[in-house]
Formats: structure tokens, C-alpha cells, sequence
């Protein structure tokens, strides 16, 4: 991408309305001010902070939801509640379901991927909806009506840190029961969350130990019927009463970009689409191995950075490896866990029972976690949150604080 002399705004279209597409947003006014026009093209009316919906089930508090429509107005970004259907690149201009086309100088392609169910007899977690089965199957097993409870990671969850909270929050909350439940964590993993392979592993192997949850790793499941799942390697039978999943993801598939044979954009170590100048993708629709909130926003902030140096800000897009962070909720009190990702590798990593990061939020974004900390909360359980709406200029909204973490339980390097 040249740089971008006129006096007019680049005009930036950012299409999804979740924690990349959010993040990205903020980053863009932050790094960009007034030299872009941004436009937020998503069928959603609400930011869903989807990483706080795990503890739902368990009596956890619910997650927040945030107006999008006052987030734009708060940054001065224009919302179309549409959906991208395609993408022409060599007019640079996206063609919407209902709203005919919407012409770019640059591209931010942060939709998501697909979930679907990969077992037809298992309660699959999905983190947009209500979660009455999982609190069910907790429940049975606190009454004694079911006792031996499978968690399964199919081959493409692409993020299985939830899987490990809902095992761990349902051997919590069934702690109490008459007969102790048979527990099972399956994966194709390594180690358990082998994404913090090191004392972060090694810590999580600890809590489900205590938690008296058997993880079977380097293994994946299919359905033989409703009762009984089949482990491969090996085709060992394992009979359950529930089986709680994740779903399998998939690539968006957008027609006019490029996609691998799961349906994922191919992205460079900057988040520029492959063979592109000014289309990027961010999150859960690139082929990145891991799918995490975390992760996406760093992709958000290195394209908002090459895009907002085109506009002619002073800004240097930061290359530097990956952190990878993570709250994991267990039924006490969270396990923190960091690891530096290089190549996708990690080459290091860090529990502790307090915090590593500031804010300490699920998603530590930089912009994204201080902004939305900033916020007034509507009382306990109500659908959305008031922002508080700046006025005048956008803001300019600074990064995280300092890494706060004490009472390490283990690190390496």
C-alpha cells in the first residue's frame, strides 16, 4: 500500500462487529485521528463480550453487551447493519447483502469463522447462545443422575481454553454429589492447553488433577451412539452418560478472497490477505492456528498501524512475536496464564494465580480492554451497557499498563 497524499480521509471498511473488528476500530482513531473515515459493515447490533459467556452456566454473572451503534458514534465511524456477501478487489469495493456496495482504500475482513456441531448427541457449547443444557449436565451430576461426563475437543475447535473452564466449573459445582463423577477431558492436544506448553501447561495439568478430571491428550472422538464414544487412535470404546463439546470451526468463505480448503483467509505475518495490497483479515477468518480474543486484537493493531501510516500518521507497525494471554476460570480463583508465541510456537510461558496484565480482563487488548473498562455498567444482568460518549475530537485511547503479575506458580526461559 503507497501512502495516501490527498486531504481527504482514507476511507477504511472494517467488516464483523466482534472484539477484532472492535478492536480495530479503536486502534484506527487512536493511531489514525481524522485521517481515515472508517465504516463498520455487521449484521450485529451488539459487541458480546463472548469469553465471559463460559461462566454463565455456573451462576457467573452475564456477559456484557455493548451498543455498537454508540461505540461508532463514540469514534466516529459510520455503522451499516448489512452484511459483507462478496468482495471485489480489483474495484476495491464490498458488496452488501441488502445495501448495495460500500467502496474502500482499505479492508479489514474480521467476520469470524462458522461453528458447527461436531456430534449430534453431545450439548455443544456455543459461546453466542444460552447455556441451560451445560447447566444440566452440571446439575445431574450434583444429584447423582448421571456420573461419568466426557468433554470433547474435536480436531478444528481452534481454541479449547473453554473446554478446560467448563470441566473444571462443572467438577466444582458437582463437588457435593453422592457418588464422585468419572470425569474426562478429551484432545488432540499434547499436554493439556499445550497453547502455554511449559509451567502454564504443567499448571492447568495440576488443577484438573486436583479437580479429579482424567484428560486424555493426542486422542479425538466420534459418536458410536448416544451412550458410547469411540477414541482414535486405537478405537478404545469410552461409555458416557453427557458429553459436553465445543463445535468445529470453519473458514468464512467470502467470495473474491482467497480461502484454503477450510474456508480461511490467507494472511502474511502482517494480517494483508496474500496477494493483496489493500485487503487485511484479522481473528478467527484467518488461517491462524489459534482462534483467541487475545491474539486478534494484536492482528487488529498491526493492520491498524500499516493502514494509519498510509493515511500519513507517524505510527511504526510493531512485528515483534505474538503474547499470548489467558484467564482461565476454575471453580476458584482464576489461573493466569502468558506465553510468547514465534511462528506460531511457543517459546514460553507463565502461570500465576493473580494477574499478568492490566486491565485484568478475559481479552487483554490494547485499546479494547481500557476502553471498554472505562465504561458505565447498566445494573447486573441487563442486556447491554451505557458507554460514556465522548464528545468533540475522537478520543485517543491509550495501551495497557504494565505487567502486574505476582505469586508466579511456574515460568520458563
Amino acid at each position: 500500500m503507497s501512502s495516501h497524499p490527498s486531504k481527504s480521509p482514507l476511507r477504511v471498511v472494517v467488516a464483523g462487529g466482534g472484539i477484532a473488528a472492535v478492536e480495530a476500530l479503536i486502534a484506527l482513531r487512536a493511531m489514525a485521528s481524522d485521517r481515515v473515515a472508517v465504516t463498520l459493515v455487521t449484521p450485529s447490533t451488539q459487541l458480546v463480550y463472548r469469553p465471559q459467556t463460559v461462566a454463565e452456566p455456573f451462576d457467573g454473572p452475564i456477559a456484557a453487551h455493548y451498543r455498537l451503534a454508540a461505540i461508532c458514534d463514540d469514534l466516529g465511524a459510520d455503522l451499516v447493519l448489512d452484511t459483507v456477501r462478496s468482495v471485489d478487489t480489483g474495484a476495491c469495493r464490498v458488496k452488501l447483502d441488502h445495501d448495495g456496495y460500500r467502496e474502500y482504500d482499505a479492508l479489514i475482513v474480521a467476520v469470524g469463522a462458522r461453528q458447527q456441531a461436531a456430534f449430534k448427541h453431545a450439548h455443544t457449547f456455543f459461546a453466542d447462545r444460552w447455556h441451560d443444557d451445560i447447566r444440566g449436565v452440571a446439575d445431574s451430576l450434583a444429584v447423582g443422575f448421571a456420573n461419568r461426563v466426557a468433554f470433547v475437543a474435536p480436531p478444528h475447535a481452534g481454541w479449547t481454553l473453554p473446554l478446560y473452564e467448563i470441566a473444571l466449573l462443572t467438577a466444582s459445582h458437582a463437588s457435593g454429589a453422592l457418588r464422585k463423577p468419572e470425569l474426562t477431558l478429551i484432545t488432540l492436544e499434547s499436554r493439556p492447553l499445550s497453547a502455554f506448553a511449559g509451567a502454564g501447561s504443567d499448571a492447568v495439568s495440576d488443577l484438573l488433577a486436583r479437580a479429579g478430571i482424567t484428560v486424555v491428550t493426542g486422542t479425538y472422538a466420534t459418536e458410536e451412539d448416544a451412550r458410547t464414544l469411540i477414541l482414535h487412535p486405537g478405537r478404545r470404546s469410552l461409555t458416557v452418560d453427557r458429553v459436553v463439546a465445543l463445535p468445529e470451526l470453519t473458514g468464512p468463505r467470502i467470495p473474491g478472497l482467497p480461502s484454503d480448503t477450510d474456508g480461511y483467509i490467507p494472511v502474511d505475518d502482517t494480517g494483508r490477505i496474500r496477494d493483496h495490497d489493500a485487503e487485511f483479515a484479522i481473528g478467527d477468518a484467518t488461517d491462524f492456528p489459534l482462534k483467541q480474543g487475545g491474539l486478534a486484537t494484536q492482528q487488529a493493531d498491526t493492520v491498524a498501524a500499516i493502514i494509519a501510516a498510509r493515511a500519513g500518521a507517524k505510527v511504526q507497525p510493531d512485528r515483534s512475536d505474538h503474547m499470548l494471554r489467558a484467564k482461565l476460570l476454575t471453580g476458584d480463583r482464576p489461573l493466569y496464564l502468558r506465553a510468547t508465541l514465534t511462528e506460531g510456537h511457543t517459546v514460553g510461558s507463565v502461570a500465576a494465580t493473580q494477574c499478568l496484565w492490566w486491565p485484568a480482563e478475559k481479552v487483554a487488548g490494547r485499546y479494547l480492554a481500557p476502553y471498554l473498562a472505562e465504561q458505565d455498567l447498566r445494573p447486573f444482568g441487563a442486556a447491554e451497557t451505557q458507554l460514556k460518549v465522548h464528545t468533540g475530537p475522537p478520543p485517543m485511547v491509550h495501551g495497557t499498563a504494565g505487567e502486574l503479575g505476582i505469586e508466579l506458580l511456574g515460568q520458563d526461559g
